[in-house]
């Protein structure tokens, strides 16, 4: 991964931005959000317990020092309120997985998930040279449906069977 990406603010409106998660960054709010059951039925199953300060710093500095993922908070009005991820990134295949979280559910319906997603897709092809996208929406999760939509994604595949009810791709 390219180095200087870990200095990379990514401006997504007037009052929200993307910047790289810190340890310092892990906040109250940010556990509550996650724990909360409305947001994480939508997440990969949380830790044992439930999210608390140790695993989530945990997750940021692994990230942090992965050189396949790249985590970024989504700061809205100062706040932080989610946070989107590249994952998996494949350098040799230019690609990855793209995933989003707004724990911060009173800014939800604001269009800040859609303007994330095409942002830091901007930042995937401009920065880091990657050509393809995709993203798995959980089952029963439309407006992460209807974000990856409007950000130009197609469904590629339905399995309501499964914990994954969408795949969504984006080839740049």
């Amino acid at each position: 991964m390219p180095p200087n990406w870990k200095l990379t603010i990514l401006r997504t409106s007037k009052e929200a931005i993307l910047r790289p998660m810190l340890g310092c960054d892990i906040t109250q709010a940010y556990a509550e959000g996650l724990n909360n059951p409305v947001v994480f039925k939508f997440l990969s199953p949380p830790p044992p317990g439930g999210w608390n300060a140790e695993n989530m710093r945990g997750y940021v500095v692994d990230n942090w020092n992965s050189d396949s993922n790249a985590l970024f908070g989504i700061y809205y009005r100062h706040q932080l309120v989610g946070t989107t991820r590249l994952h998996g990134i494949e350098w040799n295949r230019s690609r990855a997985v793209l995933g989003i979280c707004i724990f911060d559910t009173s800014v939800w319906g604001m269009g800040l998930a859609t303007s994330t997603i095409i942002r830091i897709v901007e930042f995937a092809t401009d920065e880091l040279g990657l050509s393809e996208i995709n993203a798995g929406i959980k089952q029963g999760n439309v407006g992460s449906c209807e974000a990856f939509k409007k950000a130009g994604f197609r469904q590629i595949e339905n399995s309501p069977n499964g914990d994954l009810q969408y795949s969504w791709t984006k080839t740049l």
